[in-house]
């Protein structure tokens, strides 16, 4: 009895020991477990504080260059004023348009389409006096000179620029034709009567048969004081009188030169074995002129007997060319 009595109280001081040292693990387990978690946290907490950082500095970088985008379209609407007030149009206007292109929005913009349309009208205005100085100019050189001349001294837009370099062109391929056609033109002075003769080099005559040929040259004389006309000399040599007195000229558009062909400008004479008929008149310049538009040109002897025959193609070129020539002659 006593022995169980003991047994009991030992027990008795046993369980409380017990309870206490669970109590004390647990508390132990969940401190550790704080301690991971507030490790955790901390942990969790510099990171997002370094994003933080990274953040801000982000932001600092992205106002810095929302900064300098603002300064960007002034840098180039400086540089443009720059060069406008040196007279550089062609660099300004590259400037200006970078402006108006790129930041539309801009409040330098709107300035930049103000500066394009001054440089616009200041092409303008050459173009017009440059145009009025070729217009002046009759002399296909001359123009030719006065483009190089100006488009190397005056500023023009791209597009004043492009019209009168095909002017240039144009002028240039008629020189081109100017230079050729004098290849074939002869010059002759005669200081006797103060004149001067433009004829063609070109053959002139067509032989119609053994027994017929006909010679057909239009040609110039200008006094040396600058006044000038058309002639045509025509000849024929054949085996028969054909006594013409008259030469008409027509063209497919219904122009015509009549040429009444009497003594003195008319002469004749009979050799042994060749007769030969021959004469030199004045040719009044609008007729001709109207009859060079015509594609042929058919010419008509008229007398004794008629005889009648087209040009042939190297005549053709040979009236043309002296044509030309005319028209250049001051």
């Amino acid at each position: 009895m006593k022995k169980n009595l003991c047994l009991l109280i030992i027990i008795l001081f046993l369980i409380p020991g017990c309870v206490s040292m669970t109590k004390y693990n647990e508390l132990k387990d969940r401190n550790t477990a704080l301690a991971k978690e507030s490790a955790k946290l901390q942990q969790s907490n510099r990171k997002l504080a370094d994003e933080a950082a990274e953040l801000k500095k982000s932001r600092e970088a992205l106002q810095g260059e929302l900064q300098a985008m603002r300064k960007v379209p002034d840098y180039y609407y400086q540089r443009g004023i720059e060069h406008f007030s040196g007279k550089n149009y062609r660099t300004a206007a590259d400037y200006f348009e970078i402006v108006v292109d790129r930041y539309p929005l801009d409040p330098a913009a709107a300035a930049s389409r103000e500066k394009l349309r001054e440089i616009a009208a200041i092409s303008a205005e050459n173009y017009k006096r440059t145009t009025r100085n070729i217009d002046a100019a009759k002399d296909p050189k001359i123009k030719v000179e006065i483009l190089d001349r100006d488009i190397a001294e005056r500023f023009f837009t791209k597009d004043d620029a492009e019209k009168l370099l095909n002017k240039r062109e144009i002028y240039s391929n008629e020189l081109s034709l100017i230079e050729e056609m004098n290849k074939h033109i002869l010059v002759e002075e005669d200081p006797t009567q103060s004149v001067r003769y433009f004829r063609t080099t070109r053959p002139t005559i067509q032989e119609i048969s053994n027994e017929k040929s006909f010679n057909v040259e239009l040609y110039i004389v200008q006094q040396f004081s600058g006044k000038k006309r058309f002639r045509i000399k025509a000849r024929y040599i054949g085996d028969n009188w054909i006594s013409y007195d008259s030469i008409s000229l027509r063209g497919e558009n219904g122009s015509h030169v009549d040429i009444i062909c009497k003594y003195p400008e008319k002469l004749s004479k009979m050799s042994e074995d060749k007769i030969y008929e021959w004469s030199d008149n004045d040719v009044d310049e609008g007729r001709m002129n109207a009859l060079l538009k015509s594609g042929t040109i058919t010419v008509r002897f008229g007398g004794g007997y008629r005889f009648g025959f087209s040009l042939n193609d190297e005549q053709m070129t040979a009236f043309r060319e002296i044509a030309k020539k005319y028209s250049t002659l001051r």
